[in-house]
């Protein structure tokens, strides 16, 4: 898939949640998906929580890789007078759960992309996938290369919930990409699982406060 994968809706509202089953056990090919988002893409509010999760191929004979998964909706998109989404809001939702089980990817956030989660983001890895490649077929050192806890490009409210169980991580933070983290209490990140390899953690976001 060179395009994205949507839990929600390009831009109407969903009256409960969203749930995306990236299947890497019952593949029978290679999968290689460019964007994926729990929540919506341009507007529109998902009333329950957006489901994300990955599970691992079987002996690890399919390559599943993602370049981007969000956890909330898109929204990067011009709401201006003059914009090409006029008269809109950015996507709306209050809870995100995400659950990695299998595959690689380049980057993940608890959070949206130009939208943001207003409640609870939880975070979970529990990553056995053992063969490590990209879409061109190339080795990986990591399953991962950047996760965070945040958005990619606006703020977040809240503090993300992170259960780290087993996994390999490049860049861990705490916060988001480009989007400040805002929680009156400041954000937490633990890595308690033995089975957890992270190369650097960061307490904060990437470029944000």
């Amino acid at each position: 898939i060179n395009g994205n994968v949507f839990g929600g809706a390009k831009m109407a509202g969903i009256d409960g949640g969203t749930h995306v089953l990236l299947d890497g056990e019952n593949a029978t090919r290679d999968m290689f998906i460019k964007n994926v988002y729990g929540g919506n893409d341009v507007s529109g509010t998902v009333s329950g929580q957006a489901h994300v999760e990955s599970l691992a191929a079987s002996g690890d004979a399919v390559i599943m890789y993602v370049d981007n998964l969000y956890g909330g909706g898109n929204g990067d998109y011009d709401y201006t007078a003059s914009g090409d989404a006029q008269g809109l809001a950015a996507p709306d939702i209050a809870s995100v759960r995400i659950d990695l089980k299998g595959g690689c990817f380049g980057q993940v956030f608890g959070g949206g992309n130009s939208a943001t989660v207003t409640e609870s983001t939880i975070i979970e890895l529990n990553n056995t996938t053992a063969t490590l490649k990209d879409r061109d077929g190339e080795s990986l050192d990591y399953q991962f290369s950047r996760v965070f806890g945040g958005n990619n490009k606006v703020a977040m409210a809240i503090r993300p919930t992170w259960n780290l169980i087993k996994g390999s991580v490049d860049n861990l933070y705490s916060g988001g990409n480009q989007g400040d983290m805002t929680h009156t209490n400041g954000i937490l990140l633990a890595v308690t699982g033995a089975d957890m390899t992270v190369n650097n953690m960061f307490g904060g976001c990437r470029m944000a406060d």
